[in-house]
């Protein structure tokens, strides 16, 4: 499981499988090395996103008539197509990674983060909520 954790001692430990780290480990102070490791991470970010849409789609066709009637999945696939645009805007912007230490997030930076979050726990609370929303199960 790709981890970007920041460098105690203590994760050093947690965070260790077969005598070696199974996470990247990296000074969160030093936004340079962090961003970084956050860009190389993204590749795996969006291979779970593929995955999640994939399983998806096969929960979807194997009853869809649970799923055509209910107004949550409506909700969730408009939320989760956002975010699916979300993750472009930090990967096509450089923006976001050329912060320098101790420097600013911008304004435009800040709402995409926040908008990820917020897209997140929708998506999430949407899925968790299909049987009570829709009543289709």
């Amino acid at each position: 499981v790709p981890v970007v954790a920041n460098d105690l001692e203590v994760l050093r430990e947690v965070l260790r499988a077969d005598d070696g780290p199974c996470a990247l480990f990296v000074d969160a102070n030093d936004t340079a090395s962090f961003a970084a490791a956050v860009h190389r991470l993204l590749p795996w970010g969006v291979l779970g996103f593929v995955i999640n849409v994939l399983t998806g789609i096969v929960f979807f066709v194997t009853v869809p008539d649970q799923y055509t009637q209910n107004i949550a999945l409506e909700y969730k696939i408009a939320l989760t197509m956002i975010a699916g645009a979300n993750v472009l805007y930090f990967t096509v912007f450089d923006e976001a990674w050329a912060i320098e230490s101790g420097g600013d997030a911008p304004a435009t930076g800040k709402f995409m983060a926040g908008l990820t979050i917020l897209l997140w726990i929708g998506i999430i609370w949407l899925g968790r909520m299909m049987p009570f929303i829709g009543g289709s199960f």
